[in-house]
């Protein structure tokens, strides 16, 4: 019940906003929520075997929380200094690095 609670409001939010996960009416969460099951349903039978699912999702978590995670820690830790040393050096209008730093702060 957990899991799916938290699928339905990424799913909710990806789809009709933010502002209508606040206040989901309920046709449209048991619209989601069966849809979710049915698509877990058909993954299920679709597949003989699911360690190739746990296979995947253990590897891009896993690349997530060893690479990613850290390096976007570190960019919300460390932001203004950052921002301020680009501006130094003359960056500070650099697309890559603007998005980096909008996006974790």
């Amino acid at each position: 019940p957990m899991e799916s609670f938290v699928a339905r409001h990424s799913v909710v939010c990806l789809i009709w906003g933010e502002e209508a996960a606040a206040d989901i009416q309920r046709g449209r969460r048991m619209m989601v929520t069966v849809c979710l099951y049915l698509a877990a349903l058909l993954l299920s039978l679709v597949l003989p075997d699911l360690g190739i699912v746990l296979e995947l999702t253990g590897a891009i978590s896993g690349s997530f929380l060893a690479y990613i995670l850290p390096s976007s820690m570190y960019l919300c830790v460390h932001s203004k200094e950052l921002l301020s040393l680009l501006k130094q050096i003359g960056m500070h209008d650099g697309f890559c690095c603007f998005c980096c730093i909008k996006l974790t702060a």
